[in-house]
């Protein structure tokens, strides 16, 4: 019921994320979106009835400044149906900082998702924690005009978050494609740094003793069982074999 209105009138659409099917969590949503290269719907319900988002054409990515290109566009679809286009002055379309799971993280840049605006003020913010989320009237990327009532005061809290792929059959292919290889490269990359990291613990390990004493200990437990014989003169032990 959210994304009718609006994807009614698009060729198809694949659903990315849904608050309500997939929880409402930051990380589940970085995952449904990092990678995927098409074009994409974000629709939010507030919790004072109002339907409101973004469509973003570019490649959804882990980045420390703003992306995207002109095809972005704001929306208000309830109570009335408005359209912010990008205006030419800036080119802060979108935004998705998600590296950490703090506020503000040591490199005091806001985590979340963003459109318009700047790093510290998007037009459009939804921080990861998915609460007091902001909505502006005015910036220098898009249309102004009001995204939520004038009472709300720019501030509001989402009862519902839904992202959409669209633009038909084959560019969500494609795009999924995309999100897959992404996931697939991030895993090796992640995967190889924890090798190096082991190997680096282990050779830590060694020149600290840890691994020697861990062995010596195994060497003093093994004494006085049956089948193993103390080799003191070659530095340890043999399994006694009849």
């Amino acid at each position: 019921p959210v994304t009718l209105t609006i994807l009614s009138c698009l060729q198809q659409w694949h659903r990315l994320y849904s608050s309500d099917i997939d929880g409402r969590s930051f990380n589940r949503l970085e995952w449904s979106l990092l990678g995927y290269s098409g074009p994409s719907t974000l629709i939010i319900k507030t919790d004072v009835d109002t339907l409101l988002g973004a469509f973003v054409s570019s490649t959804w990515k882990d980045s420390v400044g703003f992306y995207g290109d002109s095809s972005s566009f704001l929306f208000q679809l309830e109570p009335t149906m408005k359209v912010f286009r990008p205006i030419g002055k800036a080119a802060n379309f979108m935004y998705c900082n998600a590296k950490t799971r703090m506020s503000i993280a040591q490199d005091g840049l806001p985590k979340g998702l963003g459109f318009g605006g700047t790093i510290n003020k998007p037009r459009l913010f939804i921080p990861d924690s998915l609460e007091s989320c902001t909505a502006g009237y005015i910036d220098s990327t898009y249309e102004q005009g009001d995204l939520l009532p004038k009472e709300s005061l720019e501030k509001f809290n989402i009862s519902a978050l839904e992202v959409w792929g669209v633009g038909g059959d084959e560019s969500i292919m494609q795009a999924l494609h995309a999100r897959a290889d992404y996931r697939e490269y991030t895993s090796s990359t992640l995967n190889k740094a924890r090798v190096v990291i082991d190997k680096k613990q282990f050779v830590d390990d060694l020149a600290s003793g840890i691994v020697y004493n861990t062995l010596y200990q195994h060497r003093e437990e093994a004494r006085g069982r049956q089948e193993f014989r103390v080799d003191d003169r070659h530095g340890g032990y043999v399994i006694d074999r009849e």
